[in-house]
């Protein structure tokens, strides 16, 4: 099993790597790159594995056994449980990494490298160098200079398989890589020709409706529970047998604005929803595409803790979609793109280049396929 290690400084089109591993020379900076990314790869999998997330757990588990007074075997027995299982993915971890890290070290003192004819393809939620044959290599998660709608000669190391550079060999038509790039999006975003297509004439399809399903839902998990906290507590202070309303008029107000508000933002957010529901029309708005991942820190009451969250979005024409994680690579930043979304509650329904991913000078070189 290989390991998309994060090769992001090594850049696959440059001229230089190219020219080299088409003589069958690896260079000074490639193997410097590989080495000094993969020393770092066993601790950086296996110590979060093993050393922190399973005795975390195990952790939490033997308090909660505690508060419940469960009896010491079963306190013991856990515990061993959760050591065992940690050292199990510890040493599971360190050996995969180090069977890769050894293998990327062999190939590197031997020097050789392999070439073979591909393109890139859409996957789960990345780019894959695939050979058309159901093998793939490994690219650097964050690559450069690849683009969908070329065919690649790529120089690989043979035991690893990690891409050492692309040499372009054969460009699709315009039209043609054009509507490749749909597809891989429409992959991603999980929309077909037939969504897009009725989407073109203003509407939205029945498959798409479910994409307005999780703001409704939203809207009610706000509006319901906003309600009912404003009139359980307004009924507790001011209407209930005993209730002095001029005691508790402050408590009162307050209950209603938190209450309201919640209510408020909730009707909002269904209301928009279902307004899209019902309509069925789709609108767009054209301008460059580029994605955009934002990560917002949380920080709990202790200070020496916090949690990420990593949130995805397409921006075209500066308006901001959030997306889920799988679709954020398929975007090709800097194309003119129209977007297809719900008039009012934002939802994106679909997305098509307007013009090819491919670079006029390249697609006008006379090497079409």
């Amino acid at each position: 099993m290989n390991i998309p290690f994060d090769f992001s400084s090594l850049d696959l089109s440059d001229p230089a790597y190219i020219e080299a591993n088409r003589r069958g020379q690896i260079t000074q900076q490639q193997r410097q790159i590989l080495g000094g990314k993969l020393g770092n790869a066993i601790s950086c999998f296996s110590s979060f594995a093993s050393l922190f997330v399973l005795p975390g757990l195990g952790l939490f588990g033997l308090i909660l056994l505690a508060v419940l007074k469960a009896d010491a075997l079963v306190i013991f027995g856990y515990a061993a449980l959760i050591i065992l299982l940690s050292l199990g993915v510890f040493i599971f971890v360190t050996f995969r990494s180090y069977h890769h890290y050894s293998s990327v070290k062999k190939d590197l003192d031997s020097g050789l490298i392999q070439t073979a004819d591909g393109c890139l393809e859409y996957g789960k939620d990345k780019y894959e160098a695939s050979l058309g044959n159901g093998a793939h290599l490994v690219l650097p998660r964050v690559w450069n200079g690849l683009l969908p709608g070329i065919n690649y000669l790529f120089y690989y190391l043979p035991g690893s398989r990690i891409i050492l550079s692309a040499e372009t060999r054969s460009v699709m038509p315009p039209e043609r890589a054009r509507e490749k790039l749909i597809e891989i999006l429409g992959k991603a975003n999980r929309f077909t020709g037939e969504d897009i297509e009725t989407n073109r004439q203003g509407d939205m399809t029945f498959r798409q409706i479910v994409r307005l399903l999780p703001n409704i839902l939203v809207g009610f998990l706000f509006t319901l529970p906003g309600i009912a906290f404003l009139s359980y507590f307004l009924y507790i202070l001011l209407l209930a047998p005993d209730a002095d309303w001029k005691e508790n008029l402050v408590a009162a107000v307050i209950v209603t604005i938190i209450g309201g508000a919640f209510a408020v933002v909730g009707l909002f957010i269904t209301v928009k929803s279902l307004s899209d529901l019902f309509s069925f029309k789709a609108v767009s708005i054209e301008g460059e595409g580029r994605k955009i991942r934002r990560v917002s820190r949380t920080r709990s009451n202790s200070r020496s803790s916090s949690s990420n969250t990593v949130s995805y979005y397409y921006r075209v024409a500066e308006k901001e979609f959030k997306i889920p994680k799988r679709a954020y690579l398929a975007l090709v930043d800097g194309l003119t793109y129209r977007l297809y979304h719900t008039p009012r509650s934002s939802v994106l329904l679909s997305i098509e280049p307007l013009i090819s991913p491919v670079p006029e000078e390249l697609s006008s070189s006379g090497r079409n396929t």
